[in-house]
């Protein structure tokens, strides 16, 4: 089966192709500003010389993280499945990110703290050990202010995580991927209908709808 996976949580975006869960071709997009997710697919499809068509599998990663893009990749997916013969299925990208982070030289046991921008002066936070050869998240997904999650990541603890070095310098990058949502997704059973699934957030989205622009009437007025 061909899974195209799309993870547009962070700045870094990307989609991928995958045959039976192993990695087949990926494109990364990570210029400011729209992403170009036609495009983005359509050179993943040409660097693994597979049509359309063939791709039986959508994987999105869910965040959290950017909400506009996070909705755009799902747009994208459900707008696809509506063709039929393509199931849709969610993974989180905060789990595709551990399972990315990479583990050369690390000693068993060590810790690190996993960071994602929340907004509003506050991360999601996940704390992660390195056991038997990968990182496996501890606890429950926290949101913590920029002190809180410093006070967390104190002494020797790594940061890790999209971007992280904007506001921790000791901070090290690193960002979830289409390859690792895809590497999730491809064996997943589709809990539910591609239309209900939604993005992953630790606190309810509001809108708030501005007021029309207004003119003084007097203004102006001799």
């Amino acid at each position: 089966m061909t899974t195209l996976a799309l993870e547009f949580s962070s700045d870094k975006r990307s989609a991928s192709l995958l045959n039976e869960g192993l990695f087949v071709a990926e494109a990364v997009h990570v210029e400011e500003g729209h992403t170009p997710v036609i495009a983005l697919v359509r050179r993943v499809l040409e660097q693994a010389g597979i049509s359309r068509e063939s791709v039986k599998r959508i994987a999105v990663g869910l965040g959290p993280g950017s909400y506009a893009g996070i909705r755009l990749a799902l747009a994208f997916a459900q707008g696809w499945s509506l063709k039929g013969g393509v199931d849709v299925v969610g993974v989180s990208s905060l789990e595709a990110l551990i399972h990315g982070i990479p583990g050369d030289n690390v000693m068993e046991g060590t810790s690190a703290l996993v960071l994602v921008d929340a907004h509003r002066g506050e991360f999601h936070a996940q704390r992660v050990t390195f056991c038997q050869g990968c990182w496996r998240p501890e606890g429950c997904v926290l949101l913590l202010t920029k002190e809180a999650a410093e006070r967390a990541g104190a002494g020797d603890m790594r940061i890790l995580g999209p971007g992280v070095r904007r506001w921790f310098t000791g901070g090290t990058d690193c960002f979830p991927t289409a390859r690792h949502v895809g590497i999730l997704g491809w064996s997943m059973n589709p809990a539910t209908a591609p239309e209900e699934i939604e993005p992953i957030y630790m606190r309810a989205t509001v809108f708030v709808k501005a007021p029309p622009p207004r003119t003084d009437l007097l203004e102006g007025a001799g």
